[in-house]
């Protein structure tokens, strides 16, 4: 039996209390507590090439539509899965700029994948630029890529450099 909602809203607050108190947390007047992600959402200009290029990371995209309601199967086509708790999908918008890498309103996603070596060299492959070479950081080796709507992603490997 799952547990009512009010339940739930009862043991999360008594987690947040629980934070608070122990210093695991802080909460200004300036922040929020963040839960979860719960989705990341990319435009591409072209659909099929963006998705090829996180398939190569080893995300799983598959196609998909959603209806605009029940008796309809005529919402826009998309490339979607899960990450976790995270809803990672990929819509076909107009072409536009991208930001730079590590200018204002820029952003990255960093993925972790068996092999950093096998997928820089495939997305290289289908002409994506390395940004940032293979380097060693705290969390493993990475190297940053551009995908092909020119949005920056960091490829992680754990325990890949010693």
């Amino acid at each position: 039996m799952n547990p009512s909602r009010s339940v739930l809203a009862y043991q999360a607050a008594l987690r947040l209390e629980a934070a608070l108190r122990f210093g695991a947390l802080t909460v200004s007047r300036y922040s929020a507590v963040m839960v979860d992600v719960a989705s990341m959402v990319l435009f591409a200009a072209d659909l099929e090439r963006t998705a090829d290029f996180y398939r190569l990371l080893g995300i799983a995209l598959a196609p998909e539509r959603h209806a605009s309601d029940p008796e309809h199967d005529d919402g826009p086509a998309h490339a979607a899965t899960e990450l976790g708790p995270v809803h990672f999908a990929v819509y076909e918008g107009p072409a536009g700029t991208s930001p730079g890498f590590r200018t204002a309103g820029s952003t990255f996603a960093g993925f972790y994948v068996d092999s950093l070596d096998d997928a820089v060299a495939a997305v290289a492959g289908l002409g994506s630029p390395v940004l940032v070479a293979h380097e060693v950081r705290p969390w493993g080796c990475r190297a940053i890529v551009t995908d092909p709507d020119g949005r920056a992603v960091e490829v992680n490997q754990r325990n890949h450099c010693g």
